[in-house]
């Protein structure tokens, strides 16, 4: 099997979000885009095409942004 690196050639931008506005809050949203980007990490992504970022405020989830360049 090939890595999932071999069929990726754009970086990604992970945002983790937490409902809330506290500090906390901003810590846990960018600790889930950690985890995320790691675990992609792990399956064969080069962490040069990743971003990890905290979002405050909505929903408590994970999303990508896909482009072209470099975050």
């Amino acid at each position: 099997a090939q890595p999932v690196e071999a069929g990726l050639r754009a970086h990604v931008r992970v945002v983790g979000k937490a409902a809330g506005t506290t500090e906390a809050d901003k810590a846990l949203a960018l600790e889930r885009a950690k985890i995320v980007a790691n675990y992609l990490v792990s399956k064969g992504i080069s962490q040069e095409r990743l971003h990890s970022e905290g979002q405050e405020g909505g929903s408590q989830s994970v999303r990508f942004v896909v482009g072209q360049l470099p975050y």
